[in-house]
């Protein structure tokens, strides 16, 4: 018949991760539960643009319109993002 069973998971683990920007003041805003230690942002050709300790906001004013990359680090996790 047409009917459908859920899938019985205890427990689901999800990285907790949002990245968003906020063009009306320029910014970057990074919220995690990942205690990350370094961030790198790269343009589309691979060029280091900016690299810091990890922060939640990053001024992008200056940045020309594009595609970036954001690479955040701790000592176990490595993640890459395109914006």
């Amino acid at each position: 018949s047409g009917e459908c069973q859920l899938l019985n998971v205890k427990k689901f683990k999800r990285d907790e991760l949002f990245i968003y920007t906020d063009t009306e003041n320029d910014n970057l805003f990074i919220e995690t539960t990942i205690n990350f230690k370094k961030l790198k942002l790269f343009d589309i050709n691979g060029k280091l643009i900016v690299e810091s300790g990890f922060t939640d906001s990053l001024n992008i004013q200056n940045l020309d319109r594009g595609m970036y990359f954001i690479k955040l680090d701790n000592t176990t996790t490595r993640k890459f993002y395109k914006f």
